[in-house]
C-alpha cells in the first residue's frame, strides 16, 4: 500500500522532534536508541529524517555517508503507522541522500527475527553480506544481525581490480 502523500512528508529531524522519534523508537526496537544518541547523529552532521504522517511523526531515519560508503544506522516506523508504504518511502530517501552524498554503497544492519523488515530489504535489492552472532539483546539472549548491502551506482558491488 502506498501512502496518501498528500497526509505524508519527509523532512530533516530537528531537536524538537526527538520526544516523539523516542516515543516511536521505543515501540520499534527492543533495545532503542535513546535521545542522547539521536542528539549525537543530529550533531555531528550524519543524515536524520523524519516522516510525518498528518502531522505526527510516523518514523525516523539516520544514515551515516563515509567516501564511498553509507550505513543506514537506524530506520523505524511507530507501530501504529505500519503497513502504509512509510517504510519504503523513507528507505528510498535515506538512499537518494546516499547517493546524493557520493556514496556508492548502502549498509545497514537487520535482526535475523525482523522478517518484515528483512522482506523489506530484500525487494529494494539488498543482499546479505554478512552475519554477526549474538549481536542484538533481546527479550530472550542474544539475537544474530544480518549485515546486508547494495550497491547504489551503476554495478552491483563491483571488483576495483575489474575481475
Amino acid at each position: 500500500m502506498q501512502p496518501d502523500l498528500d497526509r505524508c512528508r519527509l523532512r530533516p529531524m530537528a531537536l524538537a522532534d526527538l520526544p516523539g522519534v523516542v516515543d516511536n523508537e521505543g515501540s520499534c526496537h527492543y533495545s532503542a536508541w535513546t535521545a542522547d544518541l539521536f542528539r549525537t547523529s543530529l550533531t555531528s552532521g550524519q543524515r536524520c529524517r523524519v516522516v510525518e504522517l498528518d502531522g505526527a511523526i510516523a518514523g525516523h531515519g539516520v544514515l551515516s555517508v563515509t567516501g564511498p560508503e553509507a550505513e543506514i544506522l537506524n530506520l523505524c516506523i511507530g507501530n501504529r503507522f505500519r503497513g502504509r508504504g512509510l517504510g519504503r518511502t523513507l528507505l528510498r530517501h535515506l538512499l537518494a541522500a546516499a547517493r546524493e552524498a557520493g556514496a556508492e554503497d548502502v549498509f545497514l544492519e537487520v535482526r535475523v527475527s525482523n522478517e518484515r523488515a528483512r522482506r523489506l530489504y530484500e525487494e529494494e535489492g539488498f543482499l546479505r553480506m554478512g552475519k554477526r552472532p549474538a549481536y542484538y539483546p533481546g527479550p530472550n539472549g542474544r539475537e544474530d544481525g544480518l549485515i546486508l548491502g547494495r550497491h547504489i551506482g551503476e554495478a552491483l558491488f563491483s571488483d576495483p581490480c575489474g575481475a
